[in-house]
């Protein structure tokens, strides 16, 4: 594991998948309505994403929507 999968559990994520497509490996955490998918071609990470699943209501506070939008946009 390095250290960005490490940094993942560290903030309560955990691995719920693995799968070999072509000559990448990607690995998938989850936590709550977040998923990080980390593609590594060998040991090398070449891509990363993060969804949001559908989510209906969120409870939010001002503090949070702030630090929200940079990453969002």
């Amino acid at each position: 594991m390095n250290r960005i999968e490490l940094e993942l559990k560290e903030h309560g994520f955990k691995l719920v998948k693995t799968y070999g497509h072509d000559q990448y490996t990607s690995r998938v955490f989850a936590r709550g309505c977040l998923i990080v998918d980390l593609t590594y071609e060998k040991n090398k990470l070449v891509d990363s994403y993060l969804s949001i699943e559908d989510v209906e209501c969120i409870p939010m506070s001002m503090d949070k929507i702030k630090q929200l939008i940079p990453v969002l946009g």
